[in-house]
């Protein structure tokens, strides 16, 4: 199995395809490795042909960067939709990304509550007190 991708960016020149997709997110292989649950060593074998990836791990690649299986092996073209974020999406994904499970967790209420305040009109702004009080446990502090 080949991860090579020939980037037209690039001159045209063959280079990794795992390599390109990490460096085009401005991150590191112990990163990578992190988020896939893997040495960097591991990480690094895969980026640099010297192991093939299981199935299993192929998947979570692909789910990782965002493209097919099926794009990750070259078997269908290859379009790596990160190039289509402005920069400041790049930057929101790389720092939810950086979050722990419970971090994302938090993160995605958070954004549904945002939604959920912006699709009101007009929004009632004791409304939003009250829920963001409900959302606060309380703390007996005087105890």
């Amino acid at each position: 199995m080949d991860l090579v991708y020939t980037s037209q960016k690039k001159g045209g020149s063959a280079m990794n395809k795992l390599k390109y997709l990490r460096e085009s997110r401005e991150l590191l292989q112990k990163d990578v490795a992190h988020a896939l649950g893997i040495s960097r060593s591991a990480y690094s074998n895969y980026e640099n042909n010297l192991r093939c990836p299981d199935p299993e791990m192929l998947k979570r690649m692909a789910k990782f960067f965002a493209i097919s299986v099926d794009e990750l092996l070259g078997i269908v073209p290859f379009k790596d939709r990160w190039d289509d974020l402005s920069a400041k999406e790049k930057q929101l994904v790389a720092k939810y990304r950086a979050l722990s499970a419970r971090g994302k967790a938090r993160t995605l209420e958070q954004l549904d509550f945002e939604i959920a305040l912006e699709s009101r009109s007009p929004v009632d702004e004791r409304d939003v007190f009250r829920v963001a009080e409900a959302a606060v446990p309380y703390e007996n502090t005087h105890a």
